[in-house]
């Protein structure tokens, strides 16, 4: 894709493919704002109406007050029209950077062909009410903002199947959710999320969730819903018991309970468990307070003495290997592993 530098000037991405004509390059080192918008004005006079390929303009204030224009493309890429509004954009040493967005400019609404949008690593806390208008958008990146809440515009866009809204501060998934039908990837990590809702698991099609780094404390009572469910990821949360129901996820192949409080997992789970580790699939479960049980519970079995079985007071040549047949002469040990063994069997002798 390609992305757009400082007055309008376009930098291609290596490997990226391009839509747009080609068009006069501006003076990157240019020192002052008001010689770029000029440059940038020159470079609107020489695009023809007919020709302007898709564009956004966005007005943002330099550390100076001065108003500063930026042109953002439309890009197509195997046939996938993509806009770039990243607030990292621009950050080249001969460039300056471009400051991030507080809004969404309402003009992104017109792109009714678009499909992806990239809008992270901004300032935006809301976004425009004709956002629906999107009616062909796939993937929609909004993480690393600052939403207070659930962005509601996002519930009604039908064609979505990607959505990311990683660290913000949302406080809850609306109902609403259940309007993107055809959602496959949801991405609410790193918020404040508290409740995991049945909303949830109405998405028929959701196949990738991450919602760890959030301050959950229970699941969906019907989660095994969620039957095309691949990766479940609830790392570092509070959840301190599972429903039933996880046991119902035929699909799940990745499902990382790390760092949790969990104290018991039930039977039905560890069998749960054990058959997803045959097929070569992953439940994670470290970090728990259950571990320190377990573990202890382990290492009292493997070293102490008392419950060692009878059968290594036997000669510590033999230790560790299988006993040859009698037909087979063994070695005589040497007089200090013969100590030795004397010395080990009376100890187990003198504790049985």
């Amino acid at each position: 894709m390609a992305a757009t530098g400082h007055g309008g000037r376009e930098r291609s991405m290596p490997g990226r493919a391009t839509s747009q004509p080609a068009l006069p390059r501006l003076n990157a080192r240019a020192k002052h704002t008001k010689q770029l918008v000029r440059q940038q004005a020159s470079l609107d006079s020489l695009l023809s109406p007919d020709h302007t390929p898709e564009h956004v303009v966005i007005e943002t204030v330099n550390s100076e007050g001065e108003a500063v224009l930026w042109k953002v493309f439309v890009t197509e890429v195997n046939g996938i029209r993509m806009l770039d509004l990243y607030g990292g954009c621009g950050q080249d040493e001969q460039l300056p950077r471009r400051p991030p967005l507080t809004q969404l400019p309402s003009e992104v609404c017109d792109l009714i062909h678009l499909k992806r949008l990239w809008a992270s690593h901004n300032l935006l806390t809301s976004l425009p009410p004709f956002l629906p208008r999107l009616s062909h958008l796939h993937q929609l990146f909004l993480q690393e903002n600052q939403f207070s809440q659930f962005p509601t515009a996002v519930c009604s866009l039908p064609s979505l199947h990607t959505l990311w809204l990683s660290h913000n501060r949302i406080p809850e998934i609306p109902d609403d959710i259940t309007n993107l039908s055809l959602l496959q990837r949801l991405h609410l990590d790193h918020n404040q999320i508290s409740v995991f809702p049945d909303s949830l698991t109405l998405l028929p099609h959701l196949t990738v969730l991450y919602l760890n780094n959030n301050n959950l404390q229970t699941l969906s009572q019907d989660i095994g819903r969620l039957a095309t469910l691949e990766h479940l990821i609830l790392h570092d949360n509070l959840i301190t018991e599972l429903p039933r129901g996880v046991t119902d996820l035929a699909a799940v192949q990745r499902f990382d309970l790390r760092h949790n409080q969990l104290k018991h997992l039930s039977k039905e789970f560890r069998s749960f468990q054990a058959e997803k580790s045959s097929t070569g699939g992953k439940i994670l479960t470290a970090g728990n307070p259950l571990d320190k049980t377990l573990t202890r519970m382990l290492s009292v079995e493997q070293t102490s003495p008392l419950l060692r079985p009878r059968t290594m007071s036997f000669p510590l040549t033999g230790y560790g290997t299988r006993r040859k047949s009698e037909s087979t002469p063994s070695p005589s040990p040497s007089p200090s592993h013969h100590r030795r063994h004397i010395f080990y069997h009376s100890q187990s002798e003198d504790r049985a």
